[in-house]
């Protein structure tokens, strides 16, 4: 699924684009209102994220605008404010939901895939497992075309195993996958929840579909010939996030305290006058000092820097005793995200092909360097002219293709690609120095799926080739079934 963040705080973006991109999320980014509906003229959005406070036209005016325009999607707002006022405004914008900076990253998370799940259920359309079939629009469970009456968490148990048939679900992966965060059951519950799934199923006649896996959780029945590997228990993602949080210090703890100081100089300023230049610059700092510090979980430093944001807005000089407390915080190593060694990705139980195009010798080793793996080939070609013949030669679930090529461009490539029937649905990626507005509008006319700057190659590339190339096995998986 397609996600737009429209946040001017470049490295809460930075944040947020990174934690989304890890949850298998394709994620673009504007950092104001023009950029955003921008993006939005070229591609179809699941789910806008908007930040209330813009440059420019500021987010509930934007969400008024789209829907004014018809756009129906899910649009979630985040603000440092927390008013009713305020959320009347955006609800009345047209707003789904709205979420108060510092947010919980968990907590972001799971309202995201609430507004999307609406619309998750027309992705497939039916669900088997010999004879027993959900049809996720209509909420209904059959076995041998009869209707077995479920409870509600009874249903998304079952939808649950379903979707993901050869994951492994601890108690707590199912609570994460199925409850938010007001009030969530305990795992005794889940375990209630499942014996009176499995007492429906048989009194319906239907064999047990539920494999319990002793120490680790529960999963969809497989063939006991089946690799033992999947017992292996599902990374948490909570520890994910964690392992994120911890990175994300880091790298941006150096323009934390940068910004700190640099209202602590302020602070000293505003002792000895009665105003200074730097005040709009100083709201905007510790307005930008909420969003980021509540990402990275420090909600105690966040509400204090919401506390000077509202002082400086205030007019009140009275700022440095705050500061103190702030940068106390930030100095405290009990405060930190600790750094867990970087949690390993899940292991794919497919092989994938990519082919990528690039007349950049230097840029193909770097990009076999940042995706190839036991699970990932990578196939490069620096001439252009001869794509066809490697075309057919490699069979690529995923071609990623370069803009600016000699003899032959990019979006000349695609488009001919396009024109064949066979080659219709391949996914096709453009990684490029010179994207701007036009050139993005060529290589979506061209039939390119997606795009991204040669400069965001470690920090974005690997997480949506995983996501194309998820989409191509679901496909492979629908056909397989039909």
């Amino acid at each position: 699924m397609r996600i737009l963040l429209t946040e001017d705080d470049h490295r809460l973006s930075k944040k947020l684009v990174s934690v989304l991109s890890r949850e298998n999320y394709i994620v673009d980014a504007a950092f104001n209102s023009e950029e955003s509906l921008q993006f939005i003229k070229i591609f179809p959005y699941d789910l806008l994220i908007l930040d209330i406070i813009l440059p420019g036209v500021d987010g509930i005016t934007l969400c008024r605008k789209l829907r004014d325009r018809n756009f129906k999607n899910p649009i979630l707002l985040l603000t440092a404010k927390n008013a009713n006022e305020d959320k009347i405004k955006a609800f009345d914008a047209g707003a789904d939901d709205y979420l108060v900076k510092p947010f919980n990253l968990q907590e972001l998370l799971a309202r995201i895939k609430a507004l999307l799940r609406r619309n998750y259920a027309d992705f497939i359309k039916a669900l088997e497992w010999e004879k027993l079939c959900i049809i996720p629009d209509r909420k209904t469970v059959t076995y041998k075309n009869n209707e077995i009456n479920l409870t509600i968490t009874e249903y998304q148990l079952v939808e649950l195993f379903l979707r993901h048939k050869k994951r492994l679900f601890s108690c707590g992966d199912i609570i994460e996958h199925l409850y938010l965060f007001e009030d969530p059951p305990t795992k005794n519950t889940i375990r209630s929840h499942i014996r009176g799934l499995r007492k429906k199923l048989k009194n319906a006649g239907c064999p047990d579909l539920i494999d319990t896996v002793h120490g680790f959780g529960y999963r969809l029945k497989i063939d006991k010939s089946g690799d033992d590997a999947e017992k292996k228990p599902v990374s948490s993602p909570k520890e994910k996030i964690q392992t994120a949080l911890a990175l994300s210090w880091h790298e941006f703890k150096d323009s934390i305290f940068l910004d700190t100081e640099f209202l602590e100089e302020l602070g000293i300023e505003l002792k000895t006058s009665k105003a200074s230049e730097k005040l709009p610059e100083a709201i905007r700092v510790a307005h930008n000092l909420v969003g980021i510090l509540g990402s990275l979980g420090l909600h105690e430093a966040a509400l204090i820097s919401r506390q000077i944001e509202n002082l400086l807005e205030e007019g009140s000089r009275e700022i440095r005793e705050p500061l103190v407390e702030l940068r106390g915080l930030l100095e405290e190593p009990s405060n930190i995200p600790n750094l867990h060694p970087v949690l390993e990705e899940e292991q794919k139980s497919w092989h994938s092909k990519i082919l990528v195009i690039d007349d950049d010798p230097n840029f193909l080793s770097a990009i076999k360097a940042a995706l190839e793996s036991e699970k990932l080939k990578i196939y490069g070609l620096t001439n252009p002219i001869k794509f066809w013949e490697t075309l057919e030669a490699v069979s690529p679930d995923l071609l990623i293709l370069d803009l600016k090529m000699p003899n032959l461009e990019g979006t000349k490539v695609c488009d001919l690609i396009r024109k064949e029937p066979r080659y219709q649905t391949l996914p096709i990626l453009f990684v490029s120095a010179y994207l701007n507005q036009e050139n993005i509008q060529q290589l979506v006319a061209a039939g390119a799926d997606d795009f991204t700057n040669k400069s965001a190659l470690k920090l974005e590339l690997k997480h949506r080739v995983l996501c194309h190339l998820q989409r191509v096995q679901r496909l492979k998986m629908l056909i397989d079934n039909c």
